[in-house]
């Protein structure tokens, strides 16, 4: 709940809260550069990906959950192992996590997790469909654009929107993978309420009426 207010309140002052670090991101010469999107779930409820929802029959492994969950208090800045939880970090329209993992295997994994939901996002699934914001985020995801970076147990996560609309919510996605999973690695937040601040904002206006319809057709609330 704490972390669902802190969003919410930051919605008056800024686009979206998160706790960001204004800072320059990483140089891009990193090894392994592929293309993702990466969405918090539920380790056992992700049913829209991986079991129930017709249109979220899996594909394979990837989502790594039960490891992630068990070991969220593995990964630290690269910068300044002391701090913590990680921090997404900002930088212009840009949105990047610059992450150090205890072990290279926590570093894969944690990779591997967000290349699998970038692929369940463009086979045209929904991942944590009872949250309208990754709903809306599933919506918008044609006009965002996010690339994971690894070298050995590093890990940079870049994500970047093409409107200010889409940039509300990869930040309001950002301060939830910030708050939950890193600092308690808590995966069941409901974040339906911020997508709802979003939606209300003049910056989303132009997308409103097709967003709605898509919540509509694919919310599924717990």
């Amino acid at each position: 709940m704490k972390a669902k207010t802190l969003i919410l309140s930051g919605l008056a002052s800024t686009l979206v809260a998160c706790g960001g670090i204004e800072s320059p991101s990483p140089s891009s010469s990193m090894k392994n550069s592929a293309s993702v999107s990466e969405a918090t779930t539920e380790s056992n409820a992700i049913s829209d990906v991986e079991q129930s929802s017709p249109r979220g029959k899996g594909h394979g492994g990837g989502t790594n959950i039960p490891y992630l969950r068990e070991n969220h208090d593995h990964y630290s800045h690269y910068s300044d192992v002391s701090s913590y939880p990680v921090q997404m970090e900002i930088n212009g329209d840009e949105v990047y996590w610059d992450i150090l993992a205890d072990s290279e295997e926590g570093a894969i994994k944690l990779a591997e997790h967000v290349e699998f939901m970038s692929g369940a996002l463009h086979r045209g699934q929904v991942p944590r469909s009872w949250d309208k914001l990754f709903v809306l985020e599933a919506y918008m995801h044609d006009g965002i654009d996010e690339v994971v970076e690894r070298d050995g147990q590093r890990v940079i996560i870049y994500k970047t929107a093409d409107n200010e609309c889409g940039y509300a919510v990869i930040r309001a996605h950002a301060s939830a993978v910030s708050n939950d999973f890193f600092g308690a690695g808590d995966l069941t937040g409901d974040y339906s309420a911020v997508a709802d601040e979003i939606l209300s904002m003049d910056i989303c206006a132009e997308y409103r009426e097709g967003a709605e319809a898509f919540i509509a057709e694919q919310w599924e609330p717990r």
